[in-house]
């Protein structure tokens, strides 16, 4: 059925909690055009014959020129808040992205995926997260 909304389980919840977090920082700042493209896929992951693509297009979001992995907050870019210091603005993105990309990744997960994860958290702890490391697997 055209439009029908589907119902959300805890994972699809996690999912859009974290993706609201993401938007109300954006709406926060001057990065108006990440906020709006980022609450598109929001309305369009409740309905049923959008979801799929647009959790194919958030997962796009996450690689390639001018992705969200490039966003960065600065003077020379012209998007720092005022008042706001680049290295806690940038830090705090980078946080909230790596919590998206996580529940975007792990949505339909199994628990043995999940915890397979956090190890790889773990062990590669020192490393690019996960959302930056998949823009290098593309080919």
């Amino acid at each position: 059925m055209k439009g029908e909304i589907i119902k959300s389980n805890d994972n699809s919840k996690k999912l859009r909690d974290a993706l609201q977090e993401v938007i109300n920082f954006l709406e926060q700042t001057s990065e108006k055009y990440w906020a709006n493209e980022l609450r598109k896929i929001d309305k369009r992951l409740i309905d049923k014959e959008q979801r799929e693509k647009a959790l194919e297009d958030l997962d796009n979001y996450f690689g390639g020129m001018g992705s969200l992995n490039d966003l960065y907050f600065c003077e020379a870019n012209e998007n720092l808040p005022d008042g706001q210091s680049e290295k806690k603005v940038n830090a705090q993105l980078d946080k909230l992205l790596n919590v998206l990309y996580k529940k975007l990744s792990l949505l339909n997960a199994s628990p043995i995926t999940r915890a397979y994860w956090e190890w790889l958290e773990w062990r590669y702890r020192n490393e690019p997260p996960p959302r930056i490391k998949k823009t290098f697997r593309r080919k």
